[in-house]
């Protein structure tokens, strides 16, 4: 008589079906909700730079397209205006339009986290879980609608370490190569992404586990030297147009001044930023760069002369990053960032929910390096982007996706207890002595295909 046997799940049409309902459910928000929202200041600057390319005015400021004057500008990395000019030369025109490509990428986000999910644990399972939790979050649903940058960065940022994990798998330049492009490429979209293409794609390559240190060291430089392929046309550009020099862009220094000043170390505004803090109306309409030098001198200083308040503002910042500190002005802030306060305030909770849930799985990676530096990774530098800027829960927002594999470790872990437990319950327990019924006892013993790795 055969064994027992385990059914699996099918994984390729179950990510299939997630990301069906992804897309569903970002493209009923968009029809719903996003539509009628409000944009923010950062999605009609990202809107009018896409035109202007489109249009052939070049990378220009938008304050100058309309006085037919092109005036170079580098407040924004490239990565989304490209993006959105690209949906123009192809005939989507409207906001509506936009959006309705965000939830297609929501969707890329999904497939990504589940073949992600598989890659590091071995198990259908937590890919499949992680993937649902990603189609189902408030959080990503309203980002996908937010004509916000962050509607392509979250999907490139999963597919960064999906592609890490495929090249740690063996000792490929080329694979590691790839990795270096798309972390590249995540720079252009997200400045701050620069920790990630510096910091974890050289950790992982260091802790793939199918090659020599010297090799490792070799594919991670072979990354971070395609990271800086991919961003030196644009780093030329800047350092070549603008004095003082301007690197990957001048938005830098407004942030810096913004978040370090009176009413972001005391008060309600605290670990926030605080628009009233950059002024200089003149100097930004007019040089950006110079701009730019002013309001990061002026930050600097700020910090240098109060620098006995900043490891409490440092650390709200975090805890305003992460939805731990008066959740419900956060939510009224983040209409600002095309947001919906009723949307929000459903977020808030289960993006909660989330975080303490995942917790636990994380910790299960702790013996798999190359695991928990994917996921683990994009967590620290998360955090130690909103302690060296201000409270903002955008600058986390595309570690959801890994919070969500870590949610599905601690489910697929508690699983395994609880079926462990059930194996052995008292009719498999060993027999009294004397009594003839041994075949318990064998039961006990044998090896359970169940326990089985993967």
């Amino acid at each position: 008589m055969s064994g027992p046997t385990t059914r699996r799940i099918p994984f390729g049409p179950c990510l299939g079906i997630m990301v069906a309902v992804a897309v569903g459910a970002r493209v009923a928000y968009t029809l719903t909700v996003g539509q009628h929202l409000k944009l923010g200041l950062d999605a009609i600057g990202y809107m009018l730079l896409g035109a202007g390319l489109a249009g052939g005015h070049g990378y220009a400021n938008p304050a100058f397209i309309f006085t037919g004057a092109d005036k170079a500008t580098a407040n924004f990395v490239p990565g989304y205006p490209l993006f959105l000019a690209g949906l123009l030369k192809v005939g989507i025109t409207t906001r509506t339009g936009f959006q309705l490509v965000g939830a297609l990428c929501g969707g890329v986000t999904v497939m990504l986290t589940g073949l992600f999910g598989r890659r590091i644990s071995g198990r259908d399972g937590v890919g499949l879980i992680a993937a649902g939790l990603v189609a189902i979050s408030p959080a990503l649903i309203a980002v996908d609608g937010s004509l916000m940058s962050e509607t392509i960065a979250v999907p490139l940022t999963v597919g960064l370490l999906l592609a890490a994990a495929w090249a740690a798998t063996g000792a490929s330049l080329l694979r590691w190569g790839l990795v270096g492009l798309i972390a590249g490429v995540l720079v252009l979209v997200r400045s701050e992404d620069l920790l990630m293409a510096l910091v974890v794609v050289p950790l992982a390559a260091l802790a793939a586990p199918t090659a020599g240190i010297g090799r490792r060291v070799v594919q991670g430089v072979v990354a971070v030297t395609v990271v800086g392929a991919v961003l030196a046309p644009w780093v030329v550009r800047n350092y070549e147009t603008f004095t003082p020099r301007v690197l990957l862009s001048s938005n830098d220094g407004k942030t810096l001044a913004g978040a370090n000043c009176p009413t972001t170390y005391h008060g309600p505004l605290i670990g926030y930023w605080d628009f009233s803090c950059i002024g200089h109306d003149a100097l930004a309409t007019s040089d950006e760069a110079r701009y730019d030098k002013v309001t990061r001198a002026e930050g600097t200083a700020y910090i240098r002369s109060h620098a006995d308040r900043l490891p409490l503002v440092v650390g709200v910042r975090i805890l305003r990053a992460w939805g731990l500190f008066d959740p419900l002005q956060q939510v009224r802030l983040e209409v600002l960032q095309t947001r919906s306060i009723g949307w929000q305030q459903l977020a808030w909770p289960t993006s909660l929910l989330v975080l303490i849930a995942a917790i636990p799985g994380v910790v299960r990676l702790r013996k798999d390096r190359l695991a928990f530096v994917l996921v683990a990774g994009p967590l620290v530098i998360a955090t130690i982007v909103v302690a060296t800027t201000f409270g903002n829960p955008r600058y986390v927002v595309a570690t959801t996706p890994m919070l969500c594999v870590g949610v599905a470790l601690t489910a697929v872990g508690v699983g395994d207890r609880l079926g462990e437990r059930r194996r052995v319950s008292p009719e498999w327990a060993p027999v009294p002595p004397g009594s003839s019924d041994v075949g318990t006892v064998d039961q006990l013993q044998a090896p359970s295909p169940e326990l089985e790795p993967g």
